[in-house]
């Protein structure tokens, strides 16, 4: 949600400091290194899925399915910025 709404709002730093934040107290609390590569390509397939989804809407879960069209746009506005601009 963070990650939408920085991009939505062209705010990308906002997801930087809290993507930071985030996986540093992973780190902090279990002692590990969080492999933040990895991190990322979960997100770009999560954002990849709402691609498909938007493109195939029976195939969406129902809150993706059953949205309003203005919210479907403002859903491909985010992918189209966040490929754009991957963070």
């Amino acid at each position: 949600m963070v990650l939408f709404a920085s991009t939505i709002e062209d705010e990308i730093e906002r997801y930087r400091t809290f993507e930071n934040a985030f996986l540093g107290g992973y780190e902090t609390e279990d002692s590990h290194t969080v492999d933040r590569r990895s991190v990322d390509h979960f997100v770009d397939l999560r954002v990849r899925a709402l691609e498909c989804w938007l493109d195939d809407l029976p195939t969406a879960p129902i809150g993706v399915r059953t949205a309003t069209p203005q919210w479907h746009q403002t859903l491909r506005a985010f992918v189209s910025s966040y490929e754009h601009r991957r963070p």
